[in-house]
């Protein structure tokens, strides 16, 4: 058994430096609730009609040149290249000096140099190769791997064995709690440009700190009661993940109310290991972070939620986390607005999202895992926040919870994805 207990250390972090574009949008409307800026990139169209020196104006100045053209050698599955247009991000690139070649994976990769830098998706492989999907799959993996592997001199966004290893939850859960006990935020007071009282609702309360639930690893059903009671911190009611992300059941989860729920439930409903993790009641609210290089955007999901009664013969809830945070159609949001604000989900809920703890969070865990790409999930207490349980203490206001550390999540609902990547992909290129 693996416990994790938060421990309160006070730790000095710093704030992000210049090149941060941290935001929060609703990608579901058009109505953004709030951004934090440090530099202004400049929009590259994403509608064919618009021009093509339009789409070519450099919102990056200082890395673009007329004389040095650079070769990006990449792989990315097909679902993403529909999703992320890629045909229009390879001509925004070419704009820019940037020549996106396809590596051929039928073929000899080393016959495709030379190249300045790698750019994959390779984790697209990984899931269907554990899984024992086809022989193919399985040779694509381990060329591309090996290919990657044997040019350590060509950087790559990502390091494959720092992605991979995120595929495991027992893994995230030790570094989110590694993370969470080096820090110990205090909410900034707010510095708004007088924005409208309906955008914001910021917080001055007390100190904004970041919590991972209660888990434990469960390699195997427990048969009494007994084995889950002696678990220290672990109160009802609680949720159940699969321990390997790359299972194909990995979205799916369940919230028990009982531990006897727990023992009887059918191997169809829980697959073991589990992480049997403290529920946390977050008013329907997942926010979503992802983390491009140095530009952060967070994005207001919903969530699944327990009764408001509820009690040790409520019916255990059964759900696919993917599908229920899954942004509405993919629909990104065009918009932005400048504030140092706490951001509040929406007028009629009290949960407020602090930038400045995300912000500290991503970067503790960037360098950490030495990833580029990467997503990670916050749940926040909203105020006057009952416990879920009957042993639980309540939180204070606007706790920020850990619940996920994902590598190269979907970003298809990401207003300017294409200019997200492009900067990404100078900044690599500039070292």
């Amino acid at each position: 058994m693996v416990q994790n207990e938060l421990a309160h250390t006070t730790t000095k972090s710093e704030a992000a430096e210049a090149e941060i574009n941290l935001s929060v949008v609703e990608p579901s409307s058009s109505h953004v609730i709030g951004s934090v800026k440090s530099r202004e990139l400049t929009s590259a169209a994403s509608s064919s009609a618009e021009s093509r020196s339009q789409r070519c104006s450099p919102f990056n100045e200082s890395f673009t040149s007329e004389t040095t053209r650079f070769r990006v050698g990449y792989w990315f599955p097909e679902k993403s290249i529909r999703l992320i247009n890629w045909s229009e991000f390879v001509e925004l690139c070419k704009c820019h000096g940037i020549d996106l070649i396809e590596l051929d994976l039928n073929s000899n990769i080393d016959e495709q140099l030379p190249l300045d830098l790698i750019f994959h998706k390779i984790i697209a492989l990984y899931k269907p190769k554990l899984r024992g999907v086809n022989s193919n799959i399985e040779f694509n993996f381990k060329r591309l791997l090996n290919f990657i592997e044997s040019h350590p001199e060509i950087p790559a966004i990502d390091p494959v064995p720092a992605q991979l290893q995120l595929f495991n939850r027992e893994y995230v859960c030790n570094l989110i709690s590694s993370v969470c006990s080096e820090i110990n935020i205090q909410t900034p007071k707010s510095n708004l440009n007088n924005p409208s009282p309906d955008d914001f609702n910021v917080s001055q309360s007390a100190p904004c700190k970041v919590h991972v639930p209660v888990w434990y690893k469960l390699n195997n059903a427990p048969r009494s009661e007994d084995e889950l009671t002696c678990m220290q911190g672990l109160q009802l009611p609680c949720i159940c993940k699969c321990v390997d992300t790359w299972d194909e059941r990995s979205h799916e989860m369940s919230i028990v109310f009982s531990w006897k729920q727990l023992i009887e439930s059918s191997a169809e409903l829980i697959r073991y290991p589990i992480i049997l993790q403290n529920f946390v009641r977050h008013q329907k609210v997942l926010f979503k972070v992802y983390v491009i290089g140095k530009q952060t955007i967070v994005q207001k999901r919903p969530s699944v939620d327990i009764p408001d009664i509820h009690s040790e013969d409520t019916e255990p809830i059964h759900f696919n986390g993917h599908k229920i945070s899954k942004a509405e159609q993919n629909q990104p949001d065009k918009n932005s607005t400048t504030s140092n604000a706490c951001i509040n989900s929406s007028s009629d809920v009290s949960v407020s999202f602090d930038m400045e703890t995300a912000l500290k969070v991503v970067n503790s865990i960037r360098e950490k895992i030495k990833l580029d790409i990467f997503g990670l999930d916050f749940l926040v207490a909203g105020a006057n926040e009952e416990p879920s349980g009957s042993g639980q203490e309540a939180m204070p206001q606007n706790t920020h919870y850990i619940i996920d550390v994902n590598p190269f999540p979907g970003c298809s609902s990401l207003a300017n994805l294409h200019e997200l990547l492009l900067n990404l992909l100078l900044s690599k290129l500039a070292k």
